[in-house]
């Protein structure tokens, strides 16, 4: 069965849309992190410049305790004086608007380019 030209379109205009719309924005503490990522994930960034993703977190005594994507939901614990920065995940408005404008304007110059060729008897 094949789908509409505007179907695949809007499939990947959403895809997209999604991705690329998240920046990562550094914040005070690890406690502040931790009250602000409830939904989502965050960096952190340990004194020895690794870097941990984590999703779930919460401050228990002297540590940030969360459960890593990369390792099959392993949950991991974190001192807090070993951190040297946090980072949380947050929707970037021009980021959405900037790819939003450049994904419309890709999107209507292949629609225009189909619709000349269409007109002009190209098949």
């Amino acid at each position: 069965m094949r789908r509409p030209l505007s179907t695949i379109a809007a499939a990947a205009l959403a895809l997209t849309m999604a991705q690329g719309c998240h920046t990562y924005s550094q914040v005070g503490t690890p406690q502040e992190a931790a009250a602000r990522a409830n939904a989502g994930p965050m960096e952190v960034t340990r004194t020895d410049h690794s870097v941990l993703r984590l999703n779930r977190v919460a401050i228990v005594g002297d540590s940030l305790i969360g459960v890593t994507d990369d390792s099959g939901e392993m949950r991991v614990a974190v001192a807090t004086a070993d951190i040297q920065n946090v980072a949380v995940r947050e929707v970037s408005a021009g980021r959405s608007l900037a790819l939003g404008a450049g994904v419309t304007v890709v999107t209507l110059a292949v629609l225009l380019l189909v619709a000349v060729s269409s007109f002009a008897g190209v098949p």
